[in-house]
């Protein structure tokens, strides 16, 4: 409706500017020039001018041209071709009769004739009927110019007022539009909302999703309902195992709280972060100890005992009482690894481990590393070092304290000492071809790296940073952090002056 009033309108306002208007100007233009004619010939006349005007010459031309284009812009209009032609007819008399023979006596120096035939009654009933031929030509043309204006006007305001019906329906769907969608999809989210919180605040999250609203709303809520009973039946089994613990395996419970209870002490101008993930939920054959010892130095211990399960927890145990006992005195590193190795005695399982002293004052690590996967010594400036082994892992084998060099390096202001365990890096390895990737400990390096470079961290921001990319890596290999073996990692920052 709104295209076809524009359209209509277009059309008027065309028909107005095309043929109208100017068909009033070239009208208008037609009655001056004659009556101009008409007394130019007059004036020649009582001048007695032989020659003809030049300005009688430019109003004979007007004239011409004016009744030429009149006739192209009327061809269409019968009324007012016909007045046109009546106009043009009387012109044309008014030229044969009047000017015409009065010019040719003034040419032939005979001014009393070209008077008689200007002042005789029959040349000024030729020169009103002239003149009244093209006032009514003129007054037609301007009536239906004015018609034509005014529906032109009529057009435009029907116009505005349709575009204004439109617009107010445009506004009435959009709000209708509004309106259904708050009814269909928000209302319906904020009830699906209501009953999330509901179900979340809950302490059992037994307040189940309710289900309802459009399709797909309700395709979610039912697929947040199995969640939620998914993780009910979850956190059932996990209590049940929690119970089973406490109340049926004591000495399990009790060994997984010392080895896996403890918090990073706070050590003297430097920040710490560990944490490690036992590979079956339970316990764990990793464990870590920093140790003061008596000349002020405080000793970072780390190791992995083979196996899982409590029987693993109870050799580590039984282990790190060993390596607390020998670190708080002055025995060097390797005699510490010579005393564990003794107390494993003829058992079969084996200890990769590490153990570092973190000497502030003097800027320097000294460590030993019997088959650990290497720390890594991460620079200020995002250069990374490896403390690479040292000597064999601890076994029931017979091994002297000389099996192992200590090893000497610079640890400066900025620095981070970065130790895991095997089970870290084991997430670098591809599920279809775990035996087959020779540089698993290289993701972690390049994680270090580019973590580091780019601005200091403080040791439990680089520590989580690290332990999130292990699991994505975990899961984009079709596992889990928490799998099949063991994970801790350790993280001190020198923040000595």
């Amino acid at each position: 409706m709104l295209w076809v009033q524009y359209q209509h309108t277009m059309s008027q306002q065309a028909q107005f500017l095309g043929i109208w208007e100017p068909a009033v100007t070239q009208a208008s233009v037609l009655g001056r020039a004659q009556a101009g004619a008409s007394e130019a010939l007059n004036n020649a006349v009582i001048r007695s001018e032989v020659r003809r005007p030049d300005r009688l010459e430019r109003l004979l031309g007007q004239m011409r041209q004016s009744s030429l284009r009149l006739r192209v812009l009327l061809a269409d209009e019968p009324t007012e071709r016909a007045l046109l032609g009546a106009a043009v007819t009387s012109q044309d008399a008014w030229l044969r009769e009047d000017l015409g023979p009065t010019l040719e006596a003034l040419g032939q120096g005979n001014p009393a004739r070209a008077a008689e035939l200007t002042s005789s009654d029959a040349s000024a009933d030729r020169t009103a009927a002239m003149q009244q031929d093209s006032r009514a030509l003129h007054a037609r043309v301007q009536g239906r110019s004015m018609a034509q204006s005014q529906a032109m006007a009529s057009a435009g305001q029907a116009l505005r007022d349709v575009f204004a019906v439109a617009m107010a329906l445009l506004v009435l769907v959009i709000a209708l539009g509004a309106l259904a969608i708050r009814l269909a999809v928000v209302r319906p989210l904020d009830r699906l909302r209501g009953s999330l919180r509901s179900t979340v605040v809950d302490p059992s999250h037994l307040q189940p999703v309710a289900v309802g609203g459009p399709t797909d709303i309700a395709m979610v809520a039912r697929d947040a309902e199995g969640l939620r009973r998914q993780l009910v039946d979850e956190m059932d089994d996990a209590r049940g195992a929690r119970e089973a613990l406490g109340l049926q395996a004591p000495l399990v419970a009790m060994v997984r709280e010392s080895l896996h209870g403890q918090t990073p002490p706070e050590l003297p101008q430097m920040d710490v972060f560990a944490a490690s993930r036992p590979g079956f939920g339970v316990i764990a054959g990793d464990w870590w100890q920093f140790v003061p010892r008596t000349d002020g130095i405080w000793c970072l211990g780390l190791a992995d005992v083979s196996g899982h399960g409590w029987q693993s927890g109870l050799i580590a145990l039984q282990m790190r009482a060993v390596v607390d006992s020998w670190l708080r005195t002055r025995a060097g590193l390797p005699s510490v690894l010579a005393a564990v190795a003794a107390e494993l005695g003829s058992g079969q399982h084996t200890i990769p481990m590490v153990l570092i002293e973190l000497d502030v004052h003097r800027e320097q690590i000294r460590y030993v590393n019997a088959g650990h996967p290497p720390p890594l010594l991460v620079r200020a400036g995002g250069q990374v070092a490896s403390l690479g082994r040292t000597g064999p892992l601890l076994s029931c084998l017979p091994t002297a304290a000389t099996s192992w060099a200590t090893e000497v390096i610079r640890w400066c202001c900025g620095d981070a000492l970065v130790a895991y365990s095997d089970g870290l890096t084991d997430v670098g390895r591809s599920a279809a071809s775990p035996g087959t990737n020779a540089d698993a400990d290289q993701w972690l390096t390049e994680a270090v790296r580019s973590r580091s470079a780019r601005s200091p961290l403080a040791a439990a921001e680089l520590g989580a940073r690290l332990l999130a990319t292990a699991r994505a890596r975990a899961v984009a290999n079709g596992g889990d952090l928490v799998g099949a073996d063991d994970a801790s990692l350790i993280v001190v920052t020198n923040q000595g002056g």
